[in-house]
């Protein structure tokens, strides 16, 4: 599907003046609405009669998937004009985007961050249990991530909110199509919460709905919703979808995730360096120091060993992007977790 979605957009990227006509303007009305949807550019399905096709049916998938997503950025652009302040305009006239960028993860152009309030998801508590560990509740680097980014936690908490209107999938593909044609160009990864985490079935499978209308999208997560027994049913459908990349965190304080196919797990340590006991499943290990000295590339526990996120080792691949890494972004093997 990826020469799909890129032809798509070159079409797209070839009528710029277009878009920021339709975007620019200021909707008072359903019926001003609707009209400013016409002027919107539909993709001419015959433009694409020379890509060559295996089989009729594959060019049928290919025509419906472009229908699903121009219906869905239709659906958020009208979403937004029902519900301004949660999709607020920039100066110039564009919406505002519900996505963050994070360097770490990969360059604004490939890369995407979604994230939603720590308070209304990860800190809360369930049966006495928060989603957090004592360790995360008492490290979150979300602190300094917002004293340095003053945007970032409005747009946590409209995003809280966001995630509970009506068709949620719908909005966040749509919202992901709008980047394309007005800033991005098509990000080929979303790292799913920097801030928060997963926090209900719900939520859980409106995310394995987006994957499965953005197959050319990879999504990584790291998460410890598992700690809530009740999400593990569909922390288990999430981490079927191939291009799904989900990660289960723990440390010394959290327990020990379940096994569950599909997903890695991912150790944090203490300032002193010392790993939780490690599992075979390890994919990366994460220091919480906030300076990286003395360099450390890897970790033992008997006789297992787990690497060291590149950017957290001190050993001089700091600026290694998660797209350039790559590390994160494959799939465990096949069989059960162990």
């Amino acid at each position: 599907m990826r020469k799909t979605t890129t032809a798509r957009a070159k079409r797209a990227r070839s009528q710029p003046s277009n878009h920021a006509e339709w975007s620019s303007g200021d909707f008072v009305g359903t019926e001003e609405f609707e009209k400013s949807l016409e002027d919107f550019p539909t993709p001419d399905l015959s433009d694409y009669a020379d890509i060559g096709w295996d089989t009729p049916a594959e060019r049928i998938a290919w025509e419906e998937h472009v229908q699903l997503l121009r219906e869905c950025r239709e659906h958020f652009e009208e979403t937004a004009h029902r519900h301004p302040r949660l999709f607020p305009r920039e100066p110039a006239g564009h919406r505002k985007s519900v996505f963050s960028t994070n360097g770490y993860v990969g360059s604004p152009g490939e890369s995407l961050t979604w994230n939603i309030a720590r308070e209304e998801s990860c800190f809360k508590k369930h049966d006495g249990v928060r989603i957090a560990s004592p360790l995360c509740y008492k490290l979150c680097y979300v602190d300094r991530l917002e004293r340095g980014r003053p945007g970032l936690a409005p747009k946590s908490r409209r995003n809280a909110k966001i995630r509970a209107l009506p068709n949620f999938p719908r909005i966040f593909v749509g919202a992901w199509e709008y980047e394309s044609l007005h800033r991005w160009r098509e990000p080929s990864l979303i790292r799913l919460h920097s801030a928060g985490d997963f926090d209900s079935v719900p939520y859980l499978a409106d995310f394995v709905e987006i994957a499965q209308m953005l197959p050319d999208v990879r999504f990584l997560a790291f998460t410890r919703c598992w700690r809530w027994k009740h999400l593990h049913a569909a922390v288990r459908q999430l981490a079927a979808q191939p291009n799904v990349f989900l990660h289960l965190s723990y440390d010394s304080t959290s327990g020990s995730p379940p096994a569950i196919p599909g997903a890695w797990t991912t150790p944090l340590l203490e300032k002193n360096d010392v790993p939780p006991p490690l599992r075979p499943t390890d994919c990366r290990a994460f220091r919480t120091r906030l300076v990286y000295e003395p360099p450390l590339k890897s970790v033992r526990d008997g006789r297992l060993r787990t690497i060291v996120c590149p950017q957290k080792s001190g050993a001089g691949d700091g600026d290694l992007s998660c797209l350039a890494c790559g590390a994160c972004l494959k799939r465990p093997p096949e069989g059960p977790a162990v």
